[in-house]
């Protein structure tokens, strides 16, 4: 648990907590219920947080949609979180007060394993998630935090100020978008082609932009979200046909490729082209993972020998990446807020998820579990 200086206020009296909160359960594919539920009870240990705001992340779309093995029906789903203290724990009162804002990254590892040691505990084997297996997500009016979510979890206190709680509810999307270009080694003067102009290759843009990208493309096969990427801050934004990317190619790398190659993309074409646009020495990161039933992919690996490129992927993030994000949020060297396209009450998130899969205009839309 990590904090960001700032006054914080108080609350009202913890024992005002009602017995029973609204939540959206997820029931199997394409069923999502609005319920009373009752609001967990904490021990010593824990915490309860009022949920302020949850973003609908890509991932919830697809599971619900698909289904996975980690979201069973039953569960409360959401994990892009910011909320506010209402109840403490006896062993918590000195790291906690009331009012006091938070967000939440996704996965809360271990705390203990090799992984988690070393600074990788995105790669934990014994992780849990927020709105997976953990007991509860951002989709219900309270959440409790364990032990384990407060000592190892990805937890960052807020201070009161003019940004929304909507905004914060973007660190963990920022977050995963850290943790995969710090792992790209981006630095200043490098240029680097982004796959895909969803929210994420959008705030791929604007965090490669910050870390000092001197040029920056962003491309996609929709022209809806290419008309939505004008907020990206990249200086190209382009269909992601051969012939554009060899345009950009040929007119602003001098023929030799970009240095980074992000694939913010679910599709295999993407991850197919993203070795022809590289330069020698380049990176290319396979940020968006695939569906099961992709297959295999097949590309010509002599280019990968031959240009000495570095292939890698990676996934979410760490407490420490989630920390950076809430910074760069709360110290506005990124702007989010231009994401959210809507905010919606509990009662209306199975049209917000219907929203998302058919119009992609529709960028981020953040959940109110309060109206």
């Amino acid at each position: 648990m990590s904090e960001l200086k700032g006054e914080c206020s108080t609350m009202e009296q913890q024992n005002q907590i009602p017995q029973t909160m609204k939540a959206v359960v997820f029931k199997g594919i394409d069923q999502l219920q609005l319920e009373e539920v009752p609001t967990p009870q904490i021990s010593e240990d824990d915490i309860l947080i009022r949920i302020d705001s949850c973003s609908i992340c890509g991932s919830d779309v697809r599971i619900i949609s698909n289904g996975y093995h980690r979201v069973p029906p039953g569960t409360i789903m959401g994990h892009e979180i910011a909320g506010t203290v209402v109840k403490i724990g006896d062993n918590q009162k000195n790291k906690f007060s009331f009012g006091q804002r938070i967000c939440l990254g996704a996965d809360i590892p271990c705390g203990h394993c090799t992984w988690c040691q070393t600074g990788s505990s995105n790669n934990c084997k014994n992780t849990i998630a927020y709105g997976h297996e953990y007991p509860g997500g951002g989709f219900a009016q309270y959440m409790k935090l364990d032990k384990r979510s407060i000592d190892f979890g990805p937890l960052v206190l807020l201070p009161h100020n003019d940004l929304s709680q909507d905004e914060f509810a973007l660190t963990e999307p920022l977050a995963c978008c850290v943790n995969g270009l710090e792992y790209c080694n981006m630095s200043i003067g490098k240029t680097i082609l982004i796959f895909g102009a969803g929210p994420l290759g959008i705030l791929m843009a604007k965090l490669a932009r910050t870390m000092g990208a001197s040029f920056i493309t962003l491309c996609d096969i929709d022209p809806d979200r290419l008309n939505a990427a004008t907020i990206s801050e990249a200086d190209q934004i382009v269909p992601s046909t051969d012939e554009a990317l060899k345009k950009i190619v040929d007119k602003h790398t001098q023929g030799e490729g970009f240095d980074v190659v992000i694939t913010a993309c679910p599709t295999m074409k993407a991850q197919e082209q993203s070795i022809h646009y590289t330069k020698n020495r380049g990176v290319i990161n396979f940020f968006g993972g695939l569906p099961q039933t992709a297959g295999n992919l097949s590309f010509p690996s002599n280019i990968l020998h031959y240009k000495e490129i570095t292939l890698l992927g990676s996934h979410g993030s760490t407490p420490r990446h989630n920390q950076i994000a809430a910074e760069m949020i709360l110290h506005k060297k990124i702007y989010v807020k231009d994401l959210l396209s809507q905010t919606v009450p509990l009662e209306q998130l199975p049209k917000a998820i219907q929203d998302l899969k058919t119009d992609k205009t529709n960028l981020k839309i953040t959940v109110r579990p309060w109206g």
